[in-house]
Formats: structure tokens, sequence, C-alpha cells
């Protein structure tokens, strides 16, 4: 398993350590110190790299898929993969359980044409503070579903569009196909927020402006009542027994 894969895995061990108010320590791994050593994370001292991709596996039987940290092209990439993995195997429901705030868009678009082709479905499951991409994720997905404490945050589209001071004589062309490419973005974010909410374009665009002006957080029981959301989940297991399955 990958560093950053690992990232996340850890990033939710510690939330569950928060949950259930047990304070614990980190021992640091005694070996020889590399660049990408130093960006790793410690372990909890009660668990082992081998129990932590343990979870990895057993999540992949229940069809379970983590998505922490940042959107970017690497970490969707990796998420593609593991749906297209568990799409191999069978056709029945996959469920992306959801904490990140945020990321690129084009990778979270591609990541929505894979979802597309599948014969499973996806479900989204919402963990943590949700935010931006994180948010288009869910609405993606067939049910949008959050954990009680989860809330999430819409805004507008960002750019971080790189202009060549030297290229003056372009610059018109330049802006020109920025403000096509800005609006084919917005309109197919609007789209999907429409499709999914049955918000108004006007109300949708508030949402986004509240998030964008106030950095405001929506709970999962404002999510559900403006449609953000379909269910707050209050029966959720991490590790489900085979009991609980049966009953299913």
């Amino acid at each position: 398993m990958g560093d950053s894969k690992l990232l996340g895995y850890y990033a939710l061990i510690d939330k569950i350590i928060i949950l259930c108010n047990y304070q614990t320590r980190i021992i640091p791994q005694q070996r020889s110190t590399t660049m990408a050593d130093k960006e790793k994370p410690s372990l909890p001292f009660f668990l082992s790299e081998k129990e932590v991709c343990g979870w990895t596996g057993h999540w992949h039987a229940i069809r379970r898929v983590l998505v922490s940290g940042e959107l970017n092209s690497e970490s969707l990439k990796r998420t593609a993969l593991e749906l297209v993995k568990l799409d191999f195997i069978s056709s029945d429901p996959i469920t992306l359980m959801i904490d990140s705030g945020g990321g690129s868009v084009t990778p979270t678009h591609q990541l929505e044409d894979t979802i597309s082709i599948l014969n499973s479905p996806v479900d989204a499951l919402m963990i943590g503070s949700c935010a931006s991409m994180a948010v288009d994720l869910m609405q993606m997905c067939r049910r949008r579903l959050m954990l009680p404490s989860a809330r999430i945050l819409v805004h507008y589209v960002r750019n971080d569009q790189r202009w060549i001071c030297d290229d003056l004589d372009q610059l018109d062309g330049d802006i020109k196909y920025f403000q096509e490419r800005m609006r084919e973005i917005a309109e197919r974010r609007l789209e999907l927020y429409q499709k999914r909410t049955g918000l108004t374009p006007g109300k949708i665009k508030d949402l986004f402006r509240q998030g964008e002006i106030h950095q405001t957080y929506f709970s999962a029981k404002q999510a559900v009542e403006m449609n953000l959301a379909d269910e707050i989940v209050t029966d959720f297991k991490l590790f489900p027994r085979k009991q609980d399955e049966e009953k299913k």
C-alpha cells in the first residue's frame, strides 16, 4: 500500500480515537530515515502496518473504499482503480467513505466518468468535515449518506490559472479560452446539483456564495433538509459482524 493511502487510514484511526475520547501515544518507527520516511506518519502503538493493510482488505471484502485527504489526480486514480477492481469481482453496491476538504475539478469529474461506467452502484458516506469537490463527489453517487456529526461546505470553483507575461499579444485569446473553460465547469456543476437537489440555479448559487464568502458548513440535518444529502446514518459500523450482514 502506498504511503499516501496509508495516511488516509491513519487519519481515520485518529478520528476513531478522538470519537471514543481515547488518548494514546505515537511511537516512532526505529529505523534509518529517508525523506520518504519523514513524510510517513507513525502508527499508533497498538497497530502494525500489516494490521492496517488488513483493514484495507477487509473493507474491500465488504465493498468499501476510503477517500481521504486531497482529491488530486494521483489519489483519485487509485480510487478509480479500487472501484474497477471491486466492480470486476461483483456488481454489488460499493460505498465511498469520504473524509476530504476537496481538491481538483478535472480528476473528480474523471472519477465521475468511471462511476458512470461501472455495473456496481456507488454510494457515498460522509464521515467528517467535507468541502468543495468532496461534496461534488457525494452528489455523483447513488445514495448520499452522512454520519450524524459530519458536515459539508460547498463553494464556487477556484482557479489557479498561470499567465505568461511575455506573451501579451495572445492574452485576449487566453482569456477567452479561460472564460469558456470556466463556464463549462460551472455549467456542469450546476447541472449536477440541480439534478441531485431539485433546487433552482439561483438557490444553488446562493449556497456556493455562502460557502465562498462566509465559509458556511451545513450540518447533516441541514444537508438533508436542503436535499444535499439523502439520509443520516446512525447504525453504520466500520467492521460489521457476520450477524449484522445476515440481518440485511
